[in-house]
């Protein structure tokens, strides 16, 4: 599946993974699923792993509007909503930035893009330098 996602609820972080080509009914489909988790609370810090990614949907439109759908799910938060998003080449930024740009208005975001796993984890409190330790069994348990 090109969305998948795990949440680490000790590590109070929800890991999203894309790969491949993702269209927009994958992310809607990844979305209700996360939504509906037990163990989804809207102000987790969220990561993006978009490393995998070869392409992407481009029905603008419809790509924000589902990004207004989502904002929705983090807006229902009092405090700030930590979002990092490791893209480390051209067709991963490019969908990095349109995320950005469709919740650049929502209050509480701060949305931040990195090339390097290392600093996006640094940025959302995390002190492994990998996403792949980061999900190893042992480091999920902290």
């Amino acid at each position: 599946m090109p969305v998948s996602f795990r949440i680490l609820p000790a590590r109070d972080l929800t890991v999203a993974t894309y790969s491949g080509f993702v269209t927009i009914d994958d992310s809607m489909q990844a979305a209700a699923a996360y939504a509906a988790h037990p163990d989804f609370r809207p102000d987790q810090k969220f990561l993006f792993d978009s490393t995998r990614v070869t392409g992407h949907e481009k029905d603008f439109a419809r790509f924000l509007q589902m990004q207004g759908q989502m904002a929705g799910l983090f807006a229902q938060t009092g405090r700030d909503q930590l979002i990092g998003c490791v893209a480390p080449n051209d067709t991963a930024r490019e969908m990095a930035l349109l995320v950005q740009r469709g919740w650049q208005n929502v209050d509480r975001l701060v949305m931040m893009i990195h090339e390097d796993e290392a600093e996006v984890l640094a940025f959302l409190g995390q002190p492994e330098r990998s996403i792949a330790d980061l999900l190893a069994p042992t480091g999920s348990q902290r």
